[in-house]
Parts: C-alpha cells; sequence; structure tokens
C-alpha cells in the first residue's frame, strides 16, 4: 500500500478582529494661560489675551499639567487577513481511504 500526503485547502479573507488596545488616562489637576514672551501666567482667558495684546504684543498658550492615573482597555475591531481552512490536510491510501 501507497499513501500520498493532501495538502489542506484554504483561502485568505479579510475580517474584523478584535484587538485589545491600552489607552493611558490621565486626571487634570492644574490649568492656566501663559503668555508666550514673557510666561506670566494667568487663570483666566481674557486676563492673559489683554495681557499679551497690550503689554508683550505677542500671543498665548493654555497649558495642562496631568497625573497619570492607569491604563485602560479599549476593544477595537481591525480588519486582518485571517486563514479560513476549507479543508483538513490528510493521508490517503492507494485505496482511496483517508487516514
Amino acid at each position: 500500500m501507497t499513501y500520498m500526503y493532501v495538502p489542506e485547502k484554504s483561502h485568505t479573507e479579510e475580517r474584523e478582529v478584535p484587538v485589545t488596545v491600552h489607552e493611558a488616562q490621565y486626571e487634570i489637576i492644574d490649568d492656566w494661560y501663559e503668555c508666550n514672551h514673557c510666561h506670566a501666567r494667568f487663570d483666566l482667558e481674557e486676563d492673559c489675551f489683554i495681557h499679551c495684546g497690550d503689554v508683550c504684543g505677542c500671543g498665548w498658550s493654555y497649558k495642562v499639567d496631568r497625573e497619570f492615573t492607569g491604563w485602560k482597555e479599549i476593544i477595537e475591531y481591525q480588519k486582518q487577513n485571517v486563514k479560513v481552512v476549507d479543508e483538513e490536510a490528510y493521508y490517503m491510501c492507494s485505496c482511496g481511504a483517508r487516514l
């Protein structure tokens, strides 16, 4: 008797696969407005706007101090190519029987 190896029959499909993503979480501790020229600090945007326009003649930035509080797991679905097996590989006897 002789045996013949028959390889698997498969194809590739594009599917939506769930992927776990870890996103850093932060808590805002403090926020303020800052003059881009003299770095003066203001709690109110209007005060910073007046100072930057009248005194320094420049722009301003919004600043934030944050503290890391942990990680959040998010499940996202991404398209990936997935192998789909239509028929498993097998050995066949010369008489036609599968092993």
